[in-house]
């Protein structure tokens, strides 16, 4: 602390393809971030900087995860490798990453798992939260930030600010710091990249990559052997096809999903197979003539009939899919 007992602050240095503010060098926006001081009484700030050239337990345990048990507890935290987690709350998943100066907490999800994901976080680590992540603008994710982390930075794609704002809910707190295309954060010497790769489930969906580490977060668009959620609401077609061609792009081997088990690039090479099938059903339905109605009634894929969702809702990705094409005709 200063002699008149203000805390001294640093600027942490981020840079991305397009921020929103520039008071700073184009490219370079200042997000003030706490940490506290080696005695645990007051705050100080740290500088981290990142390069021009860069663009981007449960229940009191931490195990590996386990799908079966996961279903028997309200929420959990899973390592996923060193100094990566995955915290679930009932279905849906969040990523947060203790670097050694600070933790990354992505989508709080609502206020009740936000308390548990604060708790569960201590349990990991007395780090501090630094900044929070929203990977879309969809309220399922990103609700209760002021309960993971009141008044930390929050950042998100633009198009989340707009639409956030758009529909204000006092649960979310809009984002302080937004970007375009590419933003990268270096916390404590980690490397994390925020990349915007085109419509999917959303037109604001980022993933979260982190190249030292080998892991992926991504929400929605993709998952762990399960079909799409229901009749694909908000999805964009066909723009989802190279939303996710591009995401393999990536040097990853581990994914955490917005729900189910985490996986492997395998799996959503599998996610992959499993859209052209369907694409490749629907257009020849189509060509023979078939209805929607008739289409649907017949249409099975035995290769996907132990996926998750299947039962329930892989007929509805199914007529979403023949009319996408029917009406593209």
């Amino acid at each position: 602390m200063s002699a008149s007992g203000r805390a001294h602050t640093a600027p942490l240095h981020l840079h991305d393809t397009a921020l929103q503010a520039h008071t700073l060098p184009e490219g370079v926006v200042e997000i003030p971030i706490p940490r506290p001081s080696s005695n645990g009484n007051d705050w100080r700030y740290q500088m981290s900087r990142l390069p021009a050239s860069a663009l981007i337990a449960s229940l009191l345990i931490i195990a590996p995860y386990n799908d079966s048990a996961a279903q028997e507890r309200e929420y959990e935290v899973t390592e996923i490798t060193d100094g990566v987690y995955m915290f679930r709350y009932r279905a849906h998943n969040a990523m947060f990453v203790v670097t050694g100066e600070g933790v990354v907490a992505f989508d709080p999800i609502s206020p009740a798992a936000a308390r548990i994901y604060r708790d569960q976080i201590r349990t990991v680590t007395s780090e501090p939260i630094r900044v929070i992540v929203y990977s879309h603008h969809h309220a399922d994710h990103i609700s209760g930030a002021n309960e993971l982390a009141g008044g930390v930075p929050i950042i998100a794609h633009a198009l989340a600010r707009e639409k956030l704002a758009a529909e204000p809910n006092p649960d979310i707190p809009l984002p302080s710091r937004t970007f375009t295309d590419e933003m990268t954060m270096f916390v404590g010497g980690t490397e994390i990249r925020l990349l915007y790769l085109g419509r999917n489930h959303s037109d604001n969906s980022i993933v979260a990559h982190l190249p030292q580490k080998g892991v992926i977060f991504a929400v929605d668009f993709v998952s762990n052997d399960r079909v799409g959620y229901r009749d694909l609401p908000g999805f964009y077609f066909p723009d989802l096809w190279g939303s996710v061609e591009r995401l393999q792009r990536l040097d990853y081997h581990t994914a955490i999903f917005g729900h189910g088990p985490p996986g492997t690039k395998g799996d959503v090479y599998e996610q992959i197979e499993y859209w052209a099938d369907l694409r490749s059903w629907a257009e020849l339905a189509i060509h023979a003539g078939l209805s929607e109605d008739e289409a649907v009634e017949k249409v099975d894929l035995p290769d996907y009939r132990a996926w998750g969702g299947y039962d329930d809702w892989f007929k509805m990705n199914a007529r979403t899919i023949y009319r996408h094409y029917a009406e593209g005709r």
